[in-house]
């Protein structure tokens, strides 16, 4: 498997988790940040897909929220996702944030 630009990314966010003693194990509210692009074709997408959506505030552009564990294993399904919508509706991904849940 050929290593992206987001699998960093993803690790990214991850080591920030770890660095406060969250495994991301536990769901919890997962946002993921689109711009440009058919907007209207993503949104309904991943509504079909079962994400909540709602707009951007300024650029034009959509944010998606969904439920889930944030670990490697759990989270690579959404990130494969969020990949094939940003090619097929010619939208840039701008990553993703979680909360950060400590037990």
């Amino acid at each position: 498997m050929t290593k992206t630009p987001d699998d960093d990314r993803d690790a990214a966010v991850r080591a920030v988790l770890t660095d406060h003693g969250d495994t991301g194990e536990t769901p919890r509210d997962a946002t993921f940040y689109f711009y440009g692009g058919d907007i209207n074709g993503l949104t309904a997408a991943a509504r079909r897909a079962g994400y909540q959506t709602h707009p951007t505030a300024g650029k034009e552009g959509v944010i998606l929220h969904t439920e889930t564990a944030v670990d490697e294993a759990s989270f690579e399904k959404h990130s494969t996702q969020m990949e094939a919508w940003a090619i097929e509706f010619d939208s840039e991904y701008d990553g993703w944030e979680c909360q950060l849940m400590v037990q």
